[in-house]
């Protein structure tokens, strides 16, 4: 019997990945690709710093700090990487149309009535930088502007840098002028502008509407109002990632 290969998957797992990882399956199997999946068996946040040495036959990755971009390029394996973290990538990557995550979230609130935006966001990401500016630039077309705050990501990040975040965020939020149309770059960081909200009293949505992007069941509806987000479609993410592995 012809020996599997050996695919590693280094993302964290959970939520929106586990539905890419379902794309990628769904190549392997009607493609009839003979491969063996590779995960971090407790561990819910398997990286490529974590496999330096492995001899496997391919990884499929998200590069989300310069150190793991800096890692691959000591591999020989093939590597495809599915994160848009940062703005250049040194192995080929499969990501979704960001631009038009922004430009979804901004007509869904236009079309809400607001005529005041924020955006809460992520500093040095290329993901939400491409975000942040498609949400400004239809603003813009429809006469409108947006405040912004972004904060450090805390990829790997340890301590309780999360507690600093939200004491800042709570400040941001209580300086904005209501109504207004807050569009956070992520699900989990819409959820934190909520769990904020209502530590300082202010009414959600009737105050601060916001949405998020990811639409991962769970993180909406964790606490009362369930979050309105921009979906993606996670499958279709994982299914091309696979044959670009292949190739």
């Amino acid at each position: 019997m012809k020996r599997a290969k050996e695919i590693a998957l280094a993302f964290p797992r959970g939520a929106h990945q586990e539905v890419f990882t379902n794309g990628v399956l769904r190549y392997a199997s009607e493609h009839g690709c003979n491969w063996s999946y590779i995960t971090a068996p407790e561990s819910l946040a398997l990286s490529v710093i974590d496999l330096q040495g492995w001899r496997g036959d391919g990884i499929i990755a998200a590069l989300n700090t310069p150190a793991e971009a800096a890692c691959v390029k000591d591999f020989s394996t093939p590597i495809v990487n599915i994160s848009g973290t940062l703005p250049k990538t040194p192995v080929p990557r499969v990501s979704l149309d960001n631009r038009l995550v922004g430009q979804l979230a901004a007509e869904h609130l236009i079309e809400r009535g607001f005529q005041k935006f924020a955006f809460y966001g992520l500093r040095n990401v290329a993901y939400s930088a491409v975000r942040r500016d498609a949400f400004a630039a239809r603003l813009e077309v429809a006469g409108f502007s947006s405040e912004s705050l972004l904060m450090p990501p805390t990829y790997r990040a340890k301590g309780l840098h999360w507690q600093d975040q939200q004491r800042k965020l709570v400040k941001w939020l209580k300086s904005l002028v209501t109504p207004i149309g807050l569009f956070a770059v992520t699900d989990y960081r819409a959820r934190q502008v909520i769990d904020a909200c209502r530590q300082v009293g202010v009414s959600v949505p009737q105050q601060v509407a916001v949405i998020g992007v990811d639409n991962e069941e769970v993180t909406c509806a964790l606490a009362p109002p369930q979050l309105t987000s921009v979906a993606r479609n996670n499958q279709q993410e994982g299914y091309p990632a696979a044959p670009m592995l292949v190739q």
